[in-house]
């Protein structure tokens, strides 16, 4: 049996029927059937073939626009539409902003994470969605744009002559290249999570990640302690490689029972964007909430 395909297509108009100029005069929310008779449909059966589709000419409906999780270097805007679209942020110091982040994805709640920010700065930002259609909707608060206030950086420890002087000092474990001298003041600490031994922490775009063996992952705001998220991804007591960053995507090495994986992770929000096992499969992964 052989197939094939049959392409047609009409010019459409927002309007009133004008009989005789070839073009299709529609309004929204219409439906248009396309008919094509068919002679022969490989089975030696003949009829008349019909598609359908609906006239969409109204943008996504915006609202609940709002900053998030705004930190000295960071912050999420989000918002919602009433129909399935992509995302787009328009964002920076001066109007119109200059800087853009966008999604393909079309959903019907959008979070866009904006990392690299200057602290203590306003910033002024505009959200756009766009639907399957191509209708979009743009949402710059009336031209007067929407703002939100990064913090100032959190200060450094002040200095303690009290700090313990293990510091470069070998026979305690404490030999280290920095070019830190006492004293220094401990800010926080946590734990603890099994041993973290043959591996480092890592500090990417203000926002520091370990992984102990005791599995888990973890990412904290390196000024508090505080954890962002975590995800156990590995099992206990097997050893780790020190992950890496770059653009936002944190790359990590996990070992368990059934074998090692190469994770690629959203540094902001944990959720995986790839992971490789032994067989040197890829499998993409639905974002975790």
């Amino acid at each position: 049996m052989r197939t094939s395909v049959f392409a047609g297509s009409i010019l459409l108009q927002l309007g009133a029927p004008n009989p005789g100029d070839g073009i299709l005069q529609v309004s929204n929310g219409d439906t248009i059937t396309a008919m094509y008779y068919d002679n022969n449909d490989g089975s030696g059966g003949a009829g008349p073939v019909y598609a359908y589709a609906v006239v969409d000419d109204t943008p996504p409906v915006i609202s609940g626009v709002a900053a998030t999780n705004v930190h000295f270097n960071r912050a999420t805007v989000g918002w919602t539409t009433d129909e399935l679209s992509d995302s787009v942020v328009y964002f920076g110091n001066t109007t119109p902003p200059g800087s853009t982040k966008s999604s393909p994805t079309r959903v019907l709640t959008h979070a866009m994470d904006l990392t690299g920010l200057t602290d203590n700065t306003t910033y002024f930002f505009a959200v756009q969605s766009t639907d399957e259609a191509g209708n979009t909707a743009l949402d710059n608060n009336g031209s007067a744009y929407f703002t939100f206030t990064t913090p100032p950086k959190p200060p450094t420890a002040q200095p303690d002559p009290e700090w313990p002087t293990f510091h470069n000092n070998l026979p305690r474990q404490g030999i280290s290249p920095s070019n830190f001298i006492p004293p220094i003041n401990q800010m926080w600490t946590d734990g603890p999570h099994n041993i973290n031994r043959w591996n480092g922490v890592v500090e990417k775009d203000g926002i520091l990640f370990s992984a102990p063996l005791d599995g888990t992952l973890r990412a904290r705001d390196p000024f508090s302690g505080d954890v962002l998220w975590s995800r156990t991804l590995g099992g206990t007591n097997y050893y780790t490689s020190t992950m890496t960053a770059a653009g936002g995507v944190l790359y990590a090495t996990f070992y368990g029972p059934s074998g090692g994986y190469v994770y690629a992770l959203d540094e902001v929000t944990g959720n995986t964007i790839w992971v490789v096992g032994q067989a040197n499969q890829v499998w993409t992964s639905t974002p975790e909430t």
